[in-house]
């Protein structure tokens, strides 16, 4: 019960802050503002049972609305949308992503160049590369095409799905020229190497659709499953399998805590292993793992 009043007054800030201009720095500037008088009042009715539980809800009703409120509504590079072809470079901020017959780049804009002037910007955008294209993590980009508003189609939001991620801009099918290599974080490259290396060892030792299966499983690439694969989960209801979930992790510290104890590693030392290894695991997924990855099949 004690957990409802702090979800109840969670959820309530943030739907009050979703339907009143979120986004904008009055609004955070006036949610920044209740905080401290929420958790105020919180000190003032620490010795009253009957207010205590009340009050721990208001205070997490103006958290939500805070969190909410903080929220971006646009992008700086979204005014160019539908105005026409353009230029947009920026640096390639995640794992380029295939979906059928394309790439998808997360690029982090730097400049915009329309009819021959360039002025800077900043703000993501979903580029529709060709699938063959030779993009990679930490490249920046020259892209050029149509910049667009995400669509919004009867019964699903691209716009409010994108938007989750930060991304009020797509380019589809866009020209893209890299312009520079290597610049993107040491540690994210080398965590995308291991995650290559991992699913090409994979790769080389099982058969598909074995191989693609324990690439999505393992590494949550899911680009090696088939569509019949991929039905046939959803077929029995175990799609969950293929997603990166707890369950995963539990299968892999398991296996390696298993491989442990037949080489007679006392109990305690591979309990040990298993949870530094769970503890990789999450950050490696966290950090090559993106919203991009995640994108349903849909035309930009």
């Amino acid at each position: 019960m004690r957990l409802i009043y702090v979800a109840l007054g969670w959820a309530a800030g943030i739907v009050l802050a979703a339907n009143n201009d979120s986004g904008s720095a009055l609004i955070s500037a006036l949610w920044f503002g209740l905080v401290p008088l929420a958790l105020l009042a919180n000190w003032l009715a620490r010795d009253d049972p009957a207010l205590r539980w009340p009050m721990i809800a208001l205070a997490a009703f103006t958290l939500g609305g805070l969190r909410m409120s903080l929220v971006p509504v646009t992008s700086d590079v979204a005014r160019f949308n539908n105005l026409g072809g353009l230029t947009v470079t920026g640096l390639v901020i995640a794992e380029p992503t295939a979906r059928g017959d394309r790439k998808l780049l997360r690029v982090e804009a730097e400049t915009v160049t329309r009819a021959g002037q360039t002025v800077a910007t900043s703000g993501l955008v979903l580029v529709e590369s060709p699938l063959q294209s030779d993009v990679r993590y930490g490249d920046r980009v020259a892209a050029t095409g149509d910049l667009v508003t995400p669509a919004v189609f009867d019964t699903f939001s691209y716009a409010d799905y994108l938007a989750r991620g930060g991304v009020f801009s797509v380019m589809p099918g866009a020209a893209v020229e890299v312009l520079a290599s290597g610049l993107g974080s040491p540690l994210y490259a080398s965590l995308l190497a291991l995650k290559a290396d991992a699913a090409r060892a994979i790769g080389a030792n099982l058969p598909e659709p074995q191989a693609g299966l324990l690439t999505g499983i393992l590494l949550g690439d899911e680009s090696g499953i088939g569509p019949e694969l991929r039905d046939a989960f959803a077929a029995v209801g175990a799609s969950h399998v293929i997603a990166i979930s707890g369950f995963n992790m539990a299968v892999l510290s398991g296996v390696i805590q298993g491989l442990l104890r037949r080489a007679r590693v006392p109990r305690g030392w591979a309990a040990a292993a298993g949870i530094a290894l769970i503890a990789v695991y999450t950050v490696c997924l966290l950090y090559t793992s993106d919203a991009a990855d995640d994108l349903p099949c849909v035309d930009l």
